[in-house]
């Protein structure tokens, strides 16, 4: 996990820029990085004699051994090391992600796999330093893609959930679903929101969704909590923090991609129905060196 690494913007509103310098010393960045992950890492430790194949989930859910199976991302990463997983999203049928700088910063080779099995490469298109926002276009036809919310952000207290590939030991296969709460903007002019709720190292870049399914935001970072606790006297690591919608959209509007925005009307869903809906889109994401 890589701590307080961000820097000011080159190319963002200085305004924001110096807003989010402000906050660095008490946030913590989501991407997990460290040693090379090695798919068996997330499987059960007898691979003695296994020579080949895929790490993957059966329909049962069970983590299995394929030695049949072809890993699509083989050829494509052969005599490169991982040094970096994140999260991201569709947000067009033709392949466009959302992710944070932050997760594709220095990458030679950016891959993106999905829920569904798909895997491939994506190509940086843009980035927004300042406010920890990258646009990729994958090789990849996604079985889905996500759904703006139609406000500009959510009520005070409203229900949110972060999806993504969060790693608190070991990089998940299977994404995972973080509920949350939405705290408040950090001033008019700031380009992130607080959460309560606790993401973690892989959470960065992946979507903070409202009860609809729909995207409320892009999840960024955590509270630093030693830091807090050394300016407070408080322990707190419930804290997180979402990129809001308005610089979103000004991001996707510079790079002319249109995304698609919810009815302000949209029903509800039940969780398992919210976090089915978002593994049609979320995607992780990988940084090859």
């Amino acid at each position: 996990m890589a701590m307080n690494t961000w820097r000011s913007a080159r190319g963002a509103r200085g305004a924001q820029s110096n807003c989010v310098k402000l906050l660095l010393p008490l946030v913590v960045a989501t991407v997990f990085a460290g040693a090379v992950w090695d798919p068996a890492n997330s499987a059960p430790s007898d691979l003695s004699g296994w020579k080949g194949g895929i790490i993957r989930r059966g329909a049962d859910g069970k983590i299995i051994r394929d030695a049949d199976a072809f890993d699509p991302l083989e050829k494509l990463t052969k005599g490169r090391k991982k040094t970096g997983i994140g999260s991201g999203f569709f947000i067009t049928p033709g392949g466009h992600l959302l992710t944070n700088h932050h997760v594709i910063n220095g990458c030679k080779l950016i891959t993106v796999e999905t829920p569904s099995n798909q895997a491939g490469k994506a190509e940086l298109l843009d980035i927004w330093e300042g406010v920890d926002l990258a646009l990729l276009k994958s090789t990849l036809t996604p079985v889905g893609v996500a759904a703006f919310q139609a406000e500009a952000h959510p009520a005070a207290g409203a229900p949110l959930a972060a999806v993504g590939y969060p790693t608190k030991t070991l990089p998940p296969i299977n994404p995972k679903y973080i509920p949350a709460t939405y705290g408040k903007k950090l001033g008019d002019r700031h380009p992130w929101f607080s959460m309560k709720g606790e993401v973690f190292p892989g959470n960065s870049g992946g979507p903070a969704i409202n009860e609809a399914g729909h995207i409320a935001g892009v999840v960024v970072a955590k509270v630093n909590a030693p830091k807090m606790k050394e300016k407070t006297g408080k322990l707190v690591t419930d804290l997180s923090f979402a990129i809001r919608l308005d610089a979103v959209r000004q991001f996707l509007g510079r790079n002319k991609v249109k995304v698609t925005t919810a009815d302000k009307n949209s029903s509800p869903l039940a969780q398992k129905a919210r976090f089915a809906h978002a593994k049609k889109f979320v995607a992780r994401i990988g940084c090859w060196k």
